[in-house]
């Protein structure tokens, strides 16, 4: 999945030290989207989680909020690599 659109990246997403040219490669190039259930009333919209390689190829995970004119991403992390094959 090639994505076109422009997202935001809020200060929250670089928590975990990704840097922001990294969340966006993961984005345009991300594998699928998963919605997240929101916990209302705490968080009342409807954020999105995405997996995608960074440019190194590592996968990354991003959480994004799709509004009506832009999508903000809010958080951005390395997921570790896999450990050993799927062999059977």
């Amino acid at each position: 999945m090639t994505d076109a659109r422009q997202y935001r990246l809020e200060r929250s997403t670089f928590r975990h030290n990704v840097a922001a040219a990294d969340t966006h490669h993961a984005l345009k190039h991300r594998v699928g989207d998963w919605p997240i259930e929101a916990e209302p009333p705490d968080r009342p919209d409807d954020r999105t989680l995405a997996i995608g390689p960074g440019p190194d190829g590592q996968q990354l995970a991003v959480h994004y909020v799709h509004a009506h004119t832009e999508y903000t991403g809010n958080h951005s992390n390395r997921l570790p690599p896999r450990i050993g094959t799927d062999s059977h």
